[in-house]
């Protein structure tokens, strides 16, 4: 009896253990954004792409960027990445300068549960490099006198 009973306890802890491994996250979280985080990039980022640990309702995505003075950078609305839903992205349809971008997002998961949060990214533009002119074809014009 008594072995019985031990092999039921243990057979019954391995379960739990199991059980709770093998519980996904339940709730929608961001796992990454690009530009990454607390990044600086050298180009003006043309979108912003959300991950997500799980599809979000595309519908309620809204995300704004503001600079460094708090003006707010244009955006269109957020679509999902044709090859995985998870993905979120919001193209800037304002001009970016060097600076530091404020990013706040918030979403909502299939279930009605609503998420949000805020990232930063700096833009530091590399400065004008004019053409290699070993490259660029010559042409010559000849005009009348």
């Amino acid at each position: 009896m008594h072995i019985r009973r031990l092999a039921s306890t243990v057979l019954l802890a391995a379960s739990a253990t199991l059980l709770v491994a093998g519980v996904p996250t339940m709730h929608l979280r961001l796992v990454k954004v690009e530009p990454a985080a607390a990044s600086t990039v050298t180009v003006a980022p043309e979108e912003i792409r959300l991950f997500f640990s799980q599809e979000p309702e595309v519908r309620a995505t809204k995300i704004t960027i503001v600079d460094d003075s708090r003006n707010e950078i244009a955006v269109a609305a957020a679509k999902a990445d044709a090859q995985d839903g998870k993905i979120v992205i919001v193209p800037i349809t304002g001009v970016l300068v060097s600076g530091t971008y404020t990013v706040s997002w918030r979403t909502m998961a299939k279930d009605g549960h609503a998420v949000n949060g805020t990232f930063n990214f700096a833009l530091r533009a590399s400065h004008y490099q004019p053409a290699d002119p070993a490259g660029v074809e010559r042409v010559s014009v000849r005009f009348p006198r």
